[in-house]
């Protein structure tokens, strides 16, 4: 598993993110997170959906540290 795809999966674990949700949040199908995570499809770094990813992962933050 590419390095990415073992932080990606790490952050989802620690925060309880499933792929389906992450994929709902970020307006891709779930089979999309799926080869993120198994290394099939490269996460780019430029891309707007890594943006919206980390928007999502700081508000999920947020929200467990309010808790």
């Amino acid at each position: 598993m590419p390095r990415t795809a073992q932080n990606l999966k790490s952050v989802m674990d620690y925060f309880g993110i499933t792929n389906r949700e992450l994929a709902g949040a970020l307006g891709v199908d779930p089979s999309l997170v799926s080869r993120w995570l198994n290394g099939q499809r490269k996460l780019k770094a430029a891309s707007g959906t890594i943006n919206v990813l980390a928007e999502y992962i700081l508000t999920s933050s947020r929200r467990i540290h309010d808790i």
